[in-house]
Order: structure tokens, then sequence, then C-alpha cells
């Protein structure tokens, strides 16, 4: 179906078209509406097929315009038709009944996927205002960037209660969130280095006293703005140094005292022992 345009009846007390209510009040006879919810612009309902009794979740694209004369559209989809949006909360999800449609199952896959995500300190809406990414552009439909370019973006809002979005000092353009993608970017520290950049540099020129190894065995975690290495591979239980990182520190001793050490120990080698 399209979009269907006309004047609307529900109000806001701020005189905005009240886009829930009105589409609230566009169910047939033979439904029953159990919870709707508004995301952004996009309505969520959960709604009871009374014939068949089956709940099934309903999408519906929402559009409005102060200047009157058809002022509000919407475009409705049922979840059997695998809408493309995918942010429809809990809340509705845990009210649908099983269902056998590929496309339906997939959209609802889509939707917890969604909310897992969201669960994630790396998620957009988590990220404290100022943190600093490396975006890999993912393809060429951006305006004025090329498949493959790299910017640093930065959490930005400009007053406390307003939304936050990403801004590229350098172009000085902004980016909407929900376009750029986690998984193209590369978080930066204060310093605007990234995560293999700040192990390289760490471990330049040491081991690690806890573990024994360097930057492939370790993984930079964010805190306050910067990072800091955390053990892959952490000492055993009983002091001695994990078998990876004794595999490691063997390699990268001269041959005559790995030969020496390897002839005092026949398994795994005591930290007291492991030196390099």
């Amino acid at each position: 179906m399209g979009w269907l345009f006309y004047d609307a009846t529900n109000y806001k007390p701020n005189g905005e078209v009240d886009r829930k209510k009105e589409i609230d009040t566009t169910f047939s006879d033979h439904y029953t509406l159990l919870k709707s919810s508004m995301v952004g612009t996009v309505y969520y309902a959960a709604a009871r097929n009374e014939r068949t009794k089956n709940v099934v979740a309903y999408v519906v694209l929402t559009s409005s315009d102060k200047r009157g004369g058809f002022n509000f559209g919407y475009k409705d989809m049922s979840e059997n038709m695998g809408p493309c949006e995918a942010t429809c909360p809990k809340s509705i999800l845990k009210l649908l009944t099983p269902t056998d449609n590929e496309y339906a199952k997939s959209w609802r896959e889509r939707c917890w996927a969604y909310h897992e995500k969201a669960k994630s300190p790396f998620s957009f809406k988590n990220l404290p205002i100022g943190t600093k990414v490396l975006w890999t552009v993912p393809h060429e439909h951006f305006a004025n960037l090329e498949k493959g370019e790299q910017l640093m973006l930065e959490k930005y809002r400009r007053t406390n209660k307003g939304k936050a979005f990403w801004v590229c000092w350098d172009k000085y353009v902004r980016y909407n969130p929900k376009f750029v993608n986690m998984d193209d970017v590369e978080f930066l520290d204060s310093l605007e280095r990234t995560p293999k950049v700040f192990l390289d540099e760490y471990f330049q020129d040491s081991y690690c006293c806890e573990c024994g190894g360097d930057s492939e065995h370790h993984t930079a975690v964010p805190l306050n703005g910067n990072w800091f290495a955390r053990c892959d591979y952490p000492p055993t239980d009983n002091g001695d140094w994990h078998p990876i990182i004794n595999e490691f520190r063997l390699s990268v001793l001269p041959d005559e005292d790995r030969e020496a050490l390897l002839a005092e120990n026949e398994s795994i080698l005591p930290l007291t022992e492991q030196t390099a």
C-alpha cells in the first residue's frame, strides 16, 4: 500500500498532530489493538485478529506538515511484509503469537537483534558526548564522500537536551547516527589513537608485567576517554603464565636461552623462571 494523506483530527496541546492517536483509530472492527508506540516517526503496534486470534505486529510510517491541508500521511505494513524499520519496542514484540511467515520471522529477529545491540556500551546512545571514532565510509552513496574514505567523527550535542549526532570537524558536516554503522568505526582515545596504535605504542619496548605478553595478547578497553590494556591470557590460578604466553616468550628468546629453558622445563615454565 502507498501513502495516504488527509486532514488530521487529533492534535497535541502544542498544535502538532498526534500521530499515535491518528493511527490508533485506523484499525478495523475485527482487530483489537493491544498496544502501540511511536519510535521517532514510526508507529508500531500489536493487534489481535479476532477471527484467527493471531496477534500480529504492524509498522506504520508517518509524515506530518503543520501548514495544513492534508497535513498528515501514513503508510502501513504488517510484519508479514518484512518492513525495513526494525526498532519495535520489546513490550510489543512479547505480545506477538508464533508465526510461520518467513518475512515476519526475519523482521522479529532483526528487532530483537536491534535491542541486543542497543545494550552494548559501544552503541551510539550509550557513548558519552565527545567520543571520537575513525569512520570508514562503507559505500559511495554518501554525498561528497568516496567508498573507503576515512573521517574522524565526534559525538556532539548543541544543548544539554538536544539530540546527539556525529560531526566531522574537518568538513564541518554533521551525520545522522542511524547512517553510521558502528561496525564501520574504530574508537579513538583522547590522543586520537586507534586501539591498535595504542597497543603497539604501549608495548613497543616492554612486555606485560602480569601476563608476559605484548600487543598481540591484549585488548584495548576504553575508560574515560583513554585506552587500557586488558590481558587476553591472564596467569593461571597457580601463578604460571598461560601456555600461549609461554610459547610466545620462548619464541622471542635467543636460541641458546630457549634451549636451556626447555631442557629445564618439560611443560609450562613457572613464572619465576620465565625471564626474557
